[in-house]
């Protein structure tokens, strides 16, 4: 704003509107010489008091500007206005289109016109025709090719036909044999020659009466058929006494066992690190590590670790999670070739944690450092690097499969951070990503006793629960 020029309000040249209510009252007499000569002042004429002025302005109604959120609320009040118009327009526009109850009455519905089941209703219909079709003569077959067919057919025509039969396990899968079960076999097979037999005496039968082909070939498949029920039925009774034998139920305990090893087995090995660092302490620093609980459970914790990709550990505040498994982990030599990573939700706990971590392992800080916004001292050296987790996401952003670390701490996890929940949900997908790699990253969360199930019951984030160690 400028400067005003002096006295603007008074300068500035307004319409005024004089009040005369009071001067227009007075009456002249200018015959009367009461009041003096003309040349004399005439003081009645004059008011005792200044008249009232009023300013005449010009003012102009400015319109208000709708606001965005306004405009649009108006416009969908005129469109629900204009759709109810439209609305009423099509309504008599079908209303004069309509038809008459008379015409619906001679119309057939939907439901009645058959559209599904066609298919199946043709192909009924030409089996029928070919089942009434008279037999072609002269024809030569093999009462035995063909025979799985044949069976489909006869068990299709049949409306009191057997059911199908279910699929017994117990059948097949047996390794070891015994002398009962050598016997049965020789039964059986003896018991099928005889059944061949019957069947190729009967294929000549066949050949020599022509007429009779069609009913001969039924009762053949009738035949087969009560030969391979018999067959089940001894198969089915030979089991059932080799299970009752002491012998094979110690033989099924072995197999059991075995299996039980392969099944050991088949669980993918992951990488351990061979060597061990050695570390050389302050005493006053391992008097103090010696009072915290979670030392006692190093060897528990370490197992867990390298037999396992994810791991949740569980214990109180105090009880050293967040300064002792890191330590643990650079001993184990985690962090020979790659780097650990240790998450944390506050900005003071990462500097003042990497401080006591570097402390208690007699290493500087160019080893055991810290990074977070605006501030860190990670240098090429770092072997245990204390982040925040916003730090961890954004170096997901650029490197998807985090290449550079072996290990990732997530300490307080019960708390439950925005930042926290995105991790654990893209780590539980790295980790499996990284084992198909063939380079395994382990997981560690740390949370309070009281929130575990969050991890344990989420078969989104694991598909398996990740074993739990609580530290007391």
């Amino acid at each position: 704003m400028g400067k005003r020029r002096y006295n603007a309000k008074a300068r500035q040249v307004v319409k005024t509107n004089i009040d005369n209510s009071q001067t227009n009252e007075i009456k002249l007499e200018f015959e009367t010489n009461e009041y003096g000569s003309t040349d004399t002042s005439n003081l009645l004429a004059l008011p005792s008091t200044k008249r009232k002025t009023k300013i005449i302005s010009d003012k102009q109604e400015k319109t208000k500007l709708l606001s965005k959120a306004q405009r649009k609320r108006l416009e969908k009040i005129v469109d629900k206005k204009k759709k109810k118009e439209n609305r009423a327009a099509l309504l008599e526009s079908l209303s004069k289109v309509q038809a008459t109850p008379e015409e619906i009455q001679h119309l057939t519905t939907i439901s009645t016109v058959q559209t599904l089941g066609l298919r199946k209703l043709n192909e009924y219909k030409s089996e029928e025709v070919v089942h009434n079709a008279e037999p072609p003569e002269q024809k030569k077959f093999s009462s035995i090719a063909g025979a799985k067919k044949r069976l489909r057919l006869l068990r299709m025509d049949n409306a009191d036909g057997n059911k199908k039969k279910k699929y017994d396990p117990n059948v097949i899968g047996l390794e070891e044999s015994t002398d009962e079960e050598s016997g049965s076999d020789t039964s059986n097979t003896s018991f099928v020659k005889e059944s061949d037999s019957s069947i190729v005496n009967e294929n000549d039968e066949i050949k020599s009466d022509g007429e009779n082909k069609l009913t001969k070939e039924v009762n053949l498949e009738k035949d087969i058929i009560e030969i391979s029920e018999k067959q089940i039925e001894n198969t089915r009774s030979d089991i059932k006494k080799i299970n009752n034998n002491e012998n094979n139920s110690k033989s099924t305990k072995k197999i059991v066992l075995n299996y039980e090893k392969v099944k050991k087995d088949l669980q993918p090995i992951l990488d351990c690190p061979k060597t061990r660092v050695v570390i050389k302490r302050d005493p006053k620093v391992q008097v103090a590590r010696l009072k915290l609980p979670i030392l006692g459970e190093e060897q528990r914790i370490m197992e867990l670790i390298n037999e396992n990709e994810i791991v949740i550990v569980a214990g109180e505040t105090g009880s050293g999670k967040t300064t002792q498994i890191p330590q643990f982990l650079y001993e184990a030599g985690y962090a020979e070739s790659k780097m650990i990573a240790v998450t944390e939700p506050r900005r003071v706990a990462t500097v003042a944690m990497s401080k006591r971590v570097a402390h208690e392992l007699g290493l500087t800080c160019k080893e055991v450092s810290y990074l977070m916004r605006f501030e860190g001292n990670v240098t090429k050296d770092t072997k245990i690097k204390f982040m925040t987790d916003g730090v961890l996401l954004k170096e997901v952003q650029t490197d998807f499969l985090l290449s550079k670390y072996s290990v990732v701490i997530i300490d307080e996890a019960h708390e439950r951070s925005v930042y926290t929940d995105i991790l654990l949900g893209l780590l539980s997908r790295i980790v499996p990503l990284r084992r198909k790699r063939g380079s395994t990253l382990r997981l560690i969360i740390m949370s309070a006793t009281l929130r575990v199930e969050d991890f344990t019951e989420n078969t989104r984030l694991f598909k398996s629960p990740p074993p739990t160690i609580k530290v007391c």
